[in-house]
């Protein structure tokens, strides 16, 4: 048998969502870690309009409600194109977030970016 029974789709409950919009970007996902307090931390890029070779890293951190916490906007020295990759939450609080970033004409360099519980950051290049 080819094709099995059409099965409806049937909608599920969503308990609530965050949308991060800025306006005149591109945002994509890459990353999301949940930590012990169900805060929820998203990493990815933010690609800038009519730009699609420069990009930003973008770290968003959401409650357990959905609420933002904070989000925080790196962008590299060379200005070129940075992206978040894997995202990791520390047991006191902390937010790591391993990213590349261009580094200028023939580097893609390996950043690290460590925010604290209060979203203090620190960059470790």
């Amino acid at each position: 048998m080819l094709f099995g029974p059409t099965l409806a789709a049937q909608p599920l409950d969503v308990d609530w969502f965050y949308r991060s919009s800025a306006n005149g970007t591109s945002e994509s996902l890459v990353d999301l870690a949940v930590g012990a307090d169900e805060r929820s931390v998203a990493t990815g890029e933010l690609i800038r309009r009519f730009d699609f070779q420069n990009s930003d890293v973008l770290t968003v951190a959401v409650d357990r409600q959905g609420n933002e916490l904070w989000s925080d906007r790196y962008i590299g020295s060379a200005n070129g194109a940075d992206r978040g990759l894997p995202v990791a939450l520390g047991p006191d609080g902390a937010t790591y977030v391993a990213a590349q970033s261009d580094g200028g004409p023939s580097s893609l360099d390996i950043l690290t970016l460590k925010y604290s519980a209060t979203a203090e950051r620190n960059v470790n290049a």
